[in-house]
């Protein structure tokens, strides 16, 4: 019973630690929590307590664990382009500008965030299987005293208390093991970005895939 109150805890550790994901239009990705989002900035908390601000303009999408869409980038420029054209505001100057282009199409990613767990499971397996053998060697002690007709009792109580702690250690291994190497599927969206970069002889144009 020990041993399954064990494996619900790490599962419960992994329903707990789904995250937000924001894609950077530069091609970064961040895991995190987004506790801000007005109509200028972007706030999301990483898992070890960092706190990172981004212009909306830096934003390619933001999406919930579930895959819902938090944040369309693409579609707030498009947006604010079309205002700005209905007020007739002029036309700006480009020094160096890059647009996202989205080309419909998704890589499924494979990560396995809770790997440090991997850590765990050596060092409960190792003290489990510890516990263990030297349970077998109290257990034969207590019989040998039995034999001899001397207290065998606390001994044998021992032996029970090391059986005990070997047999939670290593259920709690197996548990951080599954975890650990439970893999975290992320849908990724493909695109291309294309640079417009102002030289003496006119302009330069360059994708970058």
């Amino acid at each position: 019973m020990r041993g399954i109150a064990v494996f619900t805890f790490c599962l419960l550790i992994t329903q707990a630690s789904q995250a937000d994901v924001i894609y950077l239009k530069g091609g970064g990705v961040h895991d995190g929590k987004v506790t801000r989002l007005d109509s200028t900035h972007f706030q999301v908390e990483l898992s070890d307590g960092e706190l990172l601000v981004f212009e909306n303009s830096e934003i390619f999408r933001a999406v919930d664990d579930s895959g819902q869409i938090l944040y369309d980038g693409v579609q707030q420029q498009n947006a604010l382009k079309s205002s700005q054209i209905a007020i007739g505001e002029p036309d700006i100057d480009l020094h160096e500008v890059s647009f996202p282009q989205p080309t419909g199409e998704y890589r499924k990613v494979v990560r396995f965030p809770f790997w440090p767990l991997l850590g765990g499971t050596a060092i409960l397996g190792y003290f489990g299987v510890n516990q263990l053998i030297k349970s077998a060697d109290t257990y034969k002690e207590s019989q040998y005293l039995e034999d001899l007709g001397l207290e065998f009792n606390s001994t044998r109580d021992r032996s029970q208390k090391q059986r005990t702690w070997g047999q939670i250690s290593v259920a709690g291994a197996v548990a951080c093991l599954i975890v650990g190497l439970t893999p975290h599927y992320e849908k990724v969206p493909i695109q291309n970005t294309l640079r417009v970069t102002p030289t003496k002889d006119g302009i330069t144009l360059s994708f970058n895939f």
